[in-house]
């Protein structure tokens, strides 16, 4: 995969393995009409036709921050805790030499600004399961269905890359809007799990929700042409 990044302008240029040089620039998808300018990097990635799941850049590494310590979105998921600059580089570091633990970036086919992330951990090698969880960063670009595509991209790669068999994610039951996304992108509650979460000085009931390989219909769109005026 990627190794290094540098800056060239305002974009970074990437290196592969092997010393070829891929450039993050836009490029022109030209298998339909009209064209629509999309980056290397989402070429490269697993793709829907809005967005992509790809690998985390230098550049990101800001955005990401900030993103950690959000005191508003961090009610939806888990206590708030400042994470300091240490703590982060740290986590960031395990991340790329864990076996366990897999984070994408999600960005627009056309934009290498982040939209989010997305986190697959707790891989279980001997059940073949796994847990997932997906942020959206900015409250603007919520509520638009990326966070179904991405789950459904993440999805398909635990599936048919890792060929793990069961996936879940817990969520705030009092959270409408992303178990409407997650129902939407094919998973299924299973049970509440009662005071479990105690989030914004409150107890709170959260969600269990999985889908099983069996159970899941492939995202057919991953690798197909973009489309205009998305």
């Amino acid at each position: 995969m990627w190794l290094a990044a540098r800056e060239r302008g305002k974009l970074p240029v990437i290196y592969a393995k092997g010393g070829h040089t891929l450039s993050a620039e836009p490029t022109f998808d030209t298998t339909t009409a009209p064209p629509i300018m999309m980056t290397t990097i989402a070429a490269l990635s697993r793709r829907d036709a809005r967005i992509t799941i790809g690998p985390v850049l230098p550049d990101d590494m800001g955005t990401l921050y900030l993103w950690f310590n959000d005191v508003d979105a961090a009610k939806l998921d888990f206590p708030y805790v400042p994470v300091d600059g240490i703590a982060f580089k740290a986590w960031v570091e395990k991340q790329a030499r864990s076996d366990g633990e897999y984070l994408f970036a999600i960005r627009t086919l056309h934009e290498l600004p982040l939209i989010g992330y997305g986190l697959i951990r707790n891989v279980h090698p001997i059940h073949r399961s796994a847990e997932i969880g997906i942020r959206i960063g900015r409250e603007a670009d919520r509520g638009k269905g990326y966070g179904t595509s991405a789950l459904r991209l993440m999805t398909d790669y635990v599936f048919d890359t890792l060929n793990l068999n069961r996936l879940s994610l817990s969520v705030r039951t009092d959270n409408p809007r992303a178990i409407a996304a997650y129902e939407r992108a094919g998973f299924i509650t299973e049970g509440v799990l009662r005071q479990a979460n105690y989030l914004n000085g409150a107890f709170v009931d959260m969600t269990i929700m999985s889908v099983l390989k069996s159970e899941w219909r492939p995202c057919t769109c991953q690798t197909a042409a973009v489309q205009g005026g998305h």
